[in-house]
């Protein structure tokens, strides 16, 4: 996976940016999730 991962990167160097953002978006919401979930329980 993260061979592939380098591969498409070096492919698209331009996809770096863009997964990179989908990563802090990712983690952004779970954290937001977790956070909601707390001040429900």
């Amino acid at each position: 996976m993260h061979a592939t991962y380098l591969i498409s990167i070096y492919k698209e160097p331009k996809s770096i940016c863009h997964n990179m953002l989908i990563d802090l978006r990712l983690l952004a919401m779970t954290k937001l999730s977790l956070i909601y979930q707390n001040l429900i329980m």
